[in-house]
């Protein structure tokens, strides 16, 4: 018998799109505990979190990285010019001006436009993604993005935001943004954390919120309190070590 072969046979089978289709990202710190993470997810029970998705890609500033071996092959990260950080009027991280900076890379990179929804998700976030197209599926179609997080403590916001850790929104309003003049109109609200900038840029260019805050578990979110297992809920945050993301998508996937 003729000995087995590591040789590259040819390009690997693309694995069939779900429904909706979906484009997801993060955004890390090659030398911190965030690309850890990012190399454990495309390397388990064969590629999850934004891994699970359609397209994906994986945005750092300093430099190029190789993250794993992904579905499609080798997953390198790609670049965006980086920004200073400071502190919101929310108290929360003021990263707009660095955010402006991905979007740009995102829409550089082109791969937003192929899929029906794109969805930034934090590195210390649990995604699960044919659990959130369960969510999205309802809405795809409309220049609309979700709402996932309800507290009362965001009065100014009416009660409900595009919570940071996990934004989706579908193309049509994405493309206002890209492509009907959103850069140059939401070049401003430096002050913010870049969700609230994000969520308020979408409704002055006519994009809508969809309110579904079973989508997202997180302690700054109502109920404040929920467990890993708990099927309905879409994704997870935050986990900022690699033990403690790896325990909640193992309870989360039984």
């Amino acid at each position: 018998k003729k000995p087995w072969e590591c040789n590259k046979l040819g390009p690997r089978t693309p694995r069939k799109w779900g429904s909706p289709t979906l484009y997801c990202f993060s955004v890390i710190r090659l030398t911190s505990y965030e690309a850890a993470i990012m190399r454990a997810q495309v390397n388990t029970d064969g590629s999850v979190g934004i891994f699970g998705c359609d397209q994906f890609d994986v945005f750092a500033a300093q430099g190029r990285g190789l993250i794993g071996d992904g579905p499609e092959g080798p997953v390198w990260t790609e670049h965006f010019q980086d920004a200073p950080v400071t502190r919101s009027i929310d108290n929360t991280a003021g990263n707009t001006a660095l955010f402006r900076n991905v979007w740009a890379a995102v829409k550089q990179v082109g791969r937003w436009a192929f899929t029906e929804w794109t969805v930034k998700v934090d590195p210390d976030a649990v995604l699960f993604a044919d659990r959130l197209r369960q969510h999205l599926r309802p809405h795809t179609g409309k220049p609309v993005y979700i709402q996932n997080c309800a507290s009362y403590t965001l009065v100014q916001q009416g009660g409900a935001m595009m919570f940071g850790a996990v934004e989706a929104m579908t193309r049509e309003a994405l493309h206002k943004y890209f492509n009907e003049g959103g850069m140059w109109r939401c070049n401003k609200n430096y002050q913010f954390g870049e969700d609230r900038w994000m969520g308020e840029c979408f409704k002055e260019i006519g994009a809508w919120p969809v309110t579904d805050p079973l989508v997202l578990g997180d302690k700054l979110c109502v109920p404040g309190v929920w467990d890993c297992s708990d099927q309905r809920r879409a994704a997870f945050h935050h986990y900022k070590d690699l033990g403690s993301w790896m325990k909640c998508y193992h309870e989360g996937k039984r």
